[in-house]
C-alpha cells in the first residue's frame, strides 16, 4: 500500500506551519523542501533537511557554464541569465556522475584536510605548507585558502595538479631550503651586492677594486703608493710600537681588508688536527680576551692569523717592482689561503712536538729534525709562500725596503760569549736555578726574557733557559732562570743567545696584534702585526732552494706541497732561471738595486753588486760557492749578525741537517678546509 506525505507549495506551508503536528512529515512539491512538524506552539518551527545547500543568488549574473546548487539539486546554465530562478536557462547536473567523470584527478576537502592535517595552530599548517618561519604565528582559513589557490566559489573538490602545485610536493627534499641555509643564503647574495657596488663605485673613481700596491724604483728605501694605497701617508712613525706603547698609534691599514682580519690569537690544535673545522673556527682566544695567554702546549698554538686574500710580485713597463695585495681573485695573482705563523719560534712542548708561544726556542737541533717535530703535532714549518705573502702585506702596508728601519732591528745585537763569563754561586731557589755571573758586557743584554745557554766550553749549549728576574750589583748579576737546570755548575761558561719572546715580559707582549718592538731596539724582538719576523735566530724557510754548480733558485711549484721535501728535488721542483750571483769566494752580500725577483716570490735575490747598511733594502744575504752542495734558505738573521738582519737577509750556505744554537723555525698552520 502506498503511503502518502502531506503536499502542498511552499508558500502554502509557510502560512500553515501551526498544522504540521510533532514528527509529522510535510513536503513543499514545488521546490522539493522537505519539513518535520516540532509541535510546539501554533507558531511552530520545523527542522528544514536540505540535500544540499542553496548558492543560488537572484541579484547575481551568470553565464554559460557556470555551476550553481538551487532546491538540493546542481544546475549548469546553458544561457545567460539574471534574475529570479528561471528553469529554462539550466539543465540539472549529477554530482555522481562529475566526480565519476573527474575520477583520480580530485581530492575531496576531507581527503584535502585529513592529507595537510590543517589545524588553527601556526604550527601544523607551517609544516603542511612548508612555509617560512618568519610568518605570524596564525593563518585564517581565507589565508590557508589563498595559499592553495583556492577558487573563489569554494567549489566541493581539488584537483591533483592544484593541490601538488600550491604545495609544491616532490618525492625528495633537493628542492628545499632550511632556514640556515636561506640566511646564509641572504648573506651571500647582500655581500655581492655590495661587492658590485663597490666595484661600480671603484670603476667611476678609475680605481681597480680591492687592490692595494707599491712601487719599488730600486734605488731609494722608501716606496710609492699605487692604487688603493695612494694617498696613503709614507710617514709611518705612528703605525706601530717603538720602544714604548705609542700614545699616538694610528694605523689606516688596521680598517683595509686583510690586514683588518690580521690578529693574534689562541688555536685549538685538537680541533685542527680533527680537519672538520676551518682555521677562523680553530681559534679558542684572541689577543686581548681574558681567556688568552702565551703558553704554547701540545694542544695550543698561538699565532698570528692571516686571512686570504690575493697578491702579486711583478715588473711594471719601466723595469720597477709592484708588490700588490687584492682583496679579489686577479688573473695572474698568488691564492693565499687563511694560515697562522707562530708569533716567535718552534718551542719543544713534547719529546718529540714543538708548538708556537712563549719558552726557550728549539735550537741547535737540525732544522729538518724541527720540521719533522711540526708534522708530528700536525702542522708544518713556513714555506717560501708563507714568507712571500707577509713580505707583500708588510711592504704594501709600510712602502719600505728596510725592515729594520720601519719595524726596528729585532733581537739583532743580544748576543755574547766569550771566556769572561763564567757562572757561581749556583743554587736552586723555589724550584727554579739561580746564579751570578760578573761581566760589565752583559749591560743591556741581560733582560727578563734573554736567552741563556751553558756549557763546559765557550758558546758550548749543553742547557738552555731563559731569564726570568735579575738583580745587578756593580757588574754582578744574580739571575733567576725560568726552571731548574739540575745540572748546572759553577764554572760553567755562559752564553748570550738571542730572545725569548712574550713569556715573562709582558711589556714586550702588550705590541699584541700590532708591529713594531717594545724594549731596547736591537734587544728585544720586531713583530709585524703579532709576529717575530726576522732577526734573533735564522728562520729554516720550506720550498726554495739553491742548486750546486750554477747557484739557481728552484722552488716548490703550484700544486706540489713543500710539507713534503727538506732538500731540492730536481724531478719535482721547479729551475726558476734566477742565479745568487758568482763571486771569487763565499760572501755577504748587501742587497742592492739590482737584486732579482721571481714571479709572485717576495724575496729578493742579491745581484752582483751591493748597497748600503741602509738603503735600498740594508739586508745581507750569504752567497756559497757555485761548487758548494745543493743548500736550503736560512731567512731573516740572527742576534750576532747586527744591522745584517731584516726581511730580505738570509744564509744560502747549510742544508738541512744543519744544527746551530743560530737556526731555528717558525711553525705555521694551514687552513685545514
Amino acid at each position: 500500500m502506498a503511503i502518502q506525505i502531506r503536499r502542498g507549495t511552499d508558500a502554502e506551508w509557510e502560512s500553515n506551519k501551526s498544522n504540521i503536528v510533532a514528527g509529522e512529515p510535510a513536503v513543499a512539491m514545488d521546490t522539493e523542501r522537505m519539513f518535520i512538524g516540532t509541535g510546539s506552539g501554533t507558531y511552530m518551527e520545523v527542522a528544514n533537511i536540505d540535500v544540499l545547500a542553496d548558492a543560488f543568488d537572484s541579484s547575481a549574473s551568470y553565464v554559460i557554464g557556470d555551476f550553481v546548487s538551487y532546491h538540493g539539486k546542481v544546475y549548469k546554465f546553458t544561457s545567460t541569465h539574471s534574475g529570479a530562478w528561471n528553469t529554462s536557462d539550466v539543465e540539472e547536473v549529477v554530482l555522481a556522475d562529475v566526480l565519476d567523470a573527474l575520477g583520480d584527478d580530485v581530492y575531496t576537502k576531507a581527503e584535502t584536510d585529513a592529507m595537510l592535517a590543517l589545524k588553527a595552530d601556526a604550527s601544523d599548517v607551517l609544516s603542511a605548507l612548508a612555509l617560512k618561519a618568519d610568518k605570524s604565528d596564525t593563518y585564517t582559513k581565507t589565508e590557508v585558502n589563498t595559499a592553495l589557490a583556492l577558487k573563489a566559489d569554494k567549489s566541493d573538490t581539488y584537483t591533483k595538479t592544484q593541490v601538488d602545485t600550491a604545495l609544491n610536493l616532490k618525492s625528495d627534499k633537493d628542492d628545499t631550503y632550511t632556514k640556515a641555509e636561506g640566511e646564509a643564503f641572504e648573506q651571500e647574495s647582500n655581500e655581492k651586492l655590495d661587492s658590485m657596488e663597490r666595484q661600480i663605485e671603484t670603476v667611476f673613481n678609475n680605481t681597480p677594486y680591492g687592490l692595494f700596491g707599491v712601487r719599488w724604483n730600486k734605488a731609494t728605501n722608501l716606496m710609492t703608493r699605487i692604487y688603493g694605497s695612494e694617498g696613503i701617508t709614507t710617514d709611518t712613525s705612528d703605525f706601530g710600537h717603538f720602544g714604548s706603547r705609542n700614545p699616538n698609534y694610528d694605523n689606516p691599514f688596521d680598517t683595509i681588508y686583510p690586514w683588518s682580519d690580521c690578529f693574534v690569537a689562541d688555536f685549538d690544535l685538537t680541533k685542527y688536527r680533527s680537519g672538520n673545522y676551518s682555521l677562523r673556527e680553530c681559534v679558542s682566544a684572541i689577543y686581548g680576551d681574558p681567556d688568552f695567554t702565551y703558553e704554547p702546549s701540545v694542544d695550543k698554538f698561538v699565532g698570528g692569523y692571516r686571512p686570504e686574500f690575493w697578491y702579486a710580485v711583478r715588473h711594471d713597463a719601466n723595469g720597477n717592482i709592484e708588490f700588490l695585495v687584492s682583496q679579489v681573485e686577479r688573473e695572474g695573482f698568488k691564492h693565499h689561503k687563511p694560515n697562522a705563523i707562530g708569533v716567535g719560534e718552534a718551542v719543544l712542548v713534547d719529546t718529540n712536538k714543538v708548538s708556537a708561544g712563549s719558552g726557550v726556542p728549539l735550537t741547535n737541533v737540525a732544522v729538518s729534525t724541527i720540521h719533522t717535530y711540526a708534522n708530528n703535532n700536525g702542522f708544518t714549518l713556513t714555506d717560501i709562500n708563507d714568507l712571500s705573502a707577509e713580505i707583500v702585506l708588510y711592504l704594501v702596508e709600510y712602502a719600505n725596503m728596510n725592515s729594520q728601519q720601519a719595524l726596528g732591528n729585532g733581537c739583532s745585537d743580544c748576543y755574547i760569549q766569550n771566556e769572561t763569563d763564567v757562572i757561581a754561586n749556583v743554587s736552586t731557589v723555589g724550584g727554579v736555578s739561580v746564579f751570578d755571573v760578573t761581566d760589565s758586557a752583559l749591560n743591556n743584554l741581560i733582560q727578563i726574557g734573554t736567552q741563556l745557554d751553558f756549557g763546559t766550553s765557550v758558546g758550548a749549549i749543553t742547557y738552555k733557559a731563559v731569564v726570568k728576574s735579575f738583580e745587578k750589583s756593580g757588574d754582578v748579576f744574580t739571575i733567576t732562570l725560568d726552571r731548574e737546570l739540575t745540572s748546572l755548575a759553577n764554572g760553567m761558561y755562559l752564553s748570550v743567545h738571542g730572545y725569548s719572546a712574550c713569556e715573562f715580559d709582558l711589556t714586550e707582549a702588550s705590541v699584541g696584534s700590532a708591529s713594531g718592538y717594545i724594549g731596547l731596539n736591537g734587544k728585544a724582538n720586531a713583530f709585524y702585526r703579532g709576529v717575530n719576523l726576522y732577526a734573533n735566530r735564522y728562520r729554516y724557510i720550506l720550498g726554495i732552494y739553491r742548486h750546486t754548480g750554477d747557484n739557481h733558485i728552484w722552488i716548490c711549484p703550484d700544486g706540489v706541497d713543500a710539507d713534503d721535501y727538506n732538500a731540492l728535488n730536481t724531478s719535482v721542483h721547479e729551475d726558476t732561471g734566477v742565479a745568487l750571483p758568482t763571486l771569487g769566494a763565499a760572501a755577504w752580500q748587501t742587497v742592492g738595486g739590482n737584486a732579482n725577483m721571481i714571479e709572485n716570490i717576495a724575496f729578493l735575490i742579491t745581484g752582483t753588486s751591493s748597497g748600503s747598511s741602509s738603503s735600498p733594502v740594508g739586508d745581507q744575504q750569504y752567497v756559497p760557492l757555485p761548487t758548494t752542495d745543493n743548500t736550503i734558505l736560512l731567512f731573516g738573521g740572527a742576534s750576532h749578525r747586527g744591522w745584517f738582519c731584516g726581511l730580505f737577509a738570509d744564509s744560502w750556505a747549510y742544508s738541512a741537517s744543519s744544527s746551530d744554537w743560530r737556526y731555528g723555525a717558525s711553525p705555521v698552520l694551514k687552513t685545514s678546509l
